[in-house]
């Protein structure tokens, strides 16, 4: 369940009894006890009770960074349990502006938070400037804010000039004939509006306040801009150049691309915060499947190299970290000439449950947090081994595990590493974008911080070489043909998945490509092969 902040952050009683039976993830635009107008004990209440409610959630889907560092610095959330999805948005035309007078357009609902009363008092001071003011947004949340505001503008003699046009549903044809936009906000989460005004080219008089996005702007350039043409014009078509920079966030990124941020987010929680903070997803269903490609992937040369390594040990022991059902295990075990002791390491019991069920006292099964590099049980341990992990990891737990094992003297043998490359029988144009979006998403944070992804194994291979390992690699394609067109379904719907929440191509784009590819499979089995490496380090 994704639940609203701003019904959520009253429901810590619900969240306490529901959170072992329900899944759920809180999308917060700002803190209840920041919103303007509540006393201290209001503020308290309000902090506790989201406090607490937040306290039961999988994960956080915040919209700024601002947000995440509120709520990580005052209300306990772990920074690694916040996803940012900064709001989205769809190209607009340019406002036209060049109304005489200018107009200035200010959208926000009449509260106390959106400082109207700020902007008016500041427009009292312009009188003798030539300007008119158009305040759109709802009348009915603070009917108290409403009629002090209107009051407001009678008092000030401004009646004529200041217009409260209720709530409008679709503002762009409010951007549209505006000449500036000013929000006087005393807190935004994000300040959506300020994103949008700039994207359509308005130059923007705002306060200091919260997260929201645009220009940090003080009251006096309200003055400037309504008052010296020459100078809005500038700020104007500086604005519109920003609008149309690839690094404006706003404009860059679409509706789709926040939707594709939520649905990241949530996979992201859903996955990792299923009772234990390590990386999960890969169920044992997918692991048989794919355990025969993993076997003839393998390079032979260097699984024969670990396993002399072993033999010249006189009671050699084995830690397979991410251990899955034991599948490194089912590949050493017949191809040793002497028996080795096998620790099976993993944070999931449901894999470790059916590494039980096939192989029973034939290993040792141990479950625990690979985060918690430095507390892996390497006593007495000849050789660590590990299959399609490290590039789910990053460069610091890479570095903090190489550092504990050469303390402990142990070799490593990590084989089918990703290593970036993706290739088709069937070439399609998209082939090449649909890569690079996967490679990009391999970049996120899978459990172990932010992952290397592709670039894992050349810094696992580096790190090793200056701890003093003599390191080996060798490339182990994995190859799928017409016997594997399940195991090939299921891959195609993970690079869709990752493509799609990385969110840079169009979904129809996505689309094609994805039907293109599975039609390939269903009619040929078509040919897929993905880049891994192997690497082995000994003392």
């Amino acid at each position: 369940m994704l639940i609203d902040g701003l019904a959520f952050g009253a429901m810590d009683e619900w969240a306490g009894r529901q959170a072992k039976r329900l899944k759920i993830m809180a999308l917060v635009h700002h803190p209840l006890a920041l919103e303007t107008g509540l006393d201290g004990k209001q503020q308290e209440a309000a902090a506790a009770g989201e406090k607490a409610a937040l306290a039961h959630t999988r994960g956080v889907i915040v919209t700024s960074h601002s947000t995440a560092a509120e709520l990580a610095a005052n209300y306990a959330i772990p920074a690694e349990k916040i996803t940012v999805a900064i709001p989205g948005m769809d190209p607009a035309p340019l406002a036209a502006g060049g109304g005489d007078p200018p107009l200035i357009l200010s959208i926000g609902t009449l509260t106390r938070r959106k400082g109207h009363d700020i902007l008016i008092s500041s427009l009292e001071k312009l009188r003798d400037l030539p300007w008119t003011c158009r305040i759109v947004g709802s009348k009915m949340l603070d009917p108290g804010v409403t009629a002090e505001l209107e009051r407001q503008v009678v008092q000030s003699g401004l009646g004529d000039r200041i217009e409260f046009a209720g709530q409008i549903d679709d503002t762009r044809s409010e951007f549209a004939k505006a000449d500036i936009f000013a929000l006087a906000s005393r807190y935004e989460g994000y300040g959506m509006v300020f994103a949008e005004a700039l994207a359509q080219g308005l130059p923007i008089v705002g306060c200091a306040a919260g997260g929201r996005a645009g220009r940090r702007a003080r009251k006096r350039r309200l003055s400037r801009s309504a008052g010296r043409p020459g100078r809005f014009r500038s700020r104007a078509a500086t604005a519109a150049e920003r609008a149309r920079n690839p690094h404006f966030h706003g404009r860059r990124r679409s509706d789709r691309r926040c939707r594709a941020s939520l649905l990241a987010g949530h996979r992201h929680h859903h996955l990792r915060f299923s009772g234990n903070r390590s990386m999960s997803g890969f169920d044992r269903d997918w692991l048989a499947l794919r355990e025969p490609v993993d076997v003839l992937a393998r390079d032979a040369d260097l699984l024969a190299a670990a396993i002399q390594s072993l033999e010249s040990v006189s009671a050699p022991t084995v830690l397979d970290i991410g251990c899955g059902t034991g599948s490194t295990f089912r590949v050493f075990s017949p191809r040793l000439r002497k028996p080795a002791h096998f620790r099976l390491f993993d944070h999931d019991h449901r894999l470790l449950d059916e590494a039980r069920r096939l192989h029973g006292d034939a290993v040792d099964l141990i479950q625990g947090d690979l985060n918690e590099a430095e507390a892996l049980p390497l006593a007495e341990v000849s050789l660590v081994t590990a299959s399609a992990l490290f590039d789910l990891c990053s460069e610091q737990f890479i570095r903090r595990f190489v550092a504990h094992i050469a303390q402990k003297g142990a070799g490593l043998y990590a084989a089918l590493n990703y290593d970036g490359r993706m290739r088709w029988s069937k070439p399609h144009p998209l082939d090449e974008a649909v890569l690079a979006s996967f490679n990009a998403h391999q970049l996120s944070d899978k459990g172990f911080g932010f992952s290397l992804g592709p670039r894992a194994w050349e810094m696992l291979a580096d790190c090793l070489g200056e701890s003093g390992y003599t390191v080996s690699t060798a490339e182990s394609p994995w190859t799928m043909t017409a016997d594997h067109r399940e195991l090939q379904r299921l891959f195609l719907d993970g690079v869709v998945r990752a493509v799609y929440e990385y969110g840079q191509l169009d979904e129809s784009e996505i689309r094609d490509w994805a039907d293109f590819r599975r039609k390939m499979v269903d009619r040929e089995g078509s040919l897929c092969q993905v880049g891994h490496q192997d690497i082995l380090a000994i003392r």
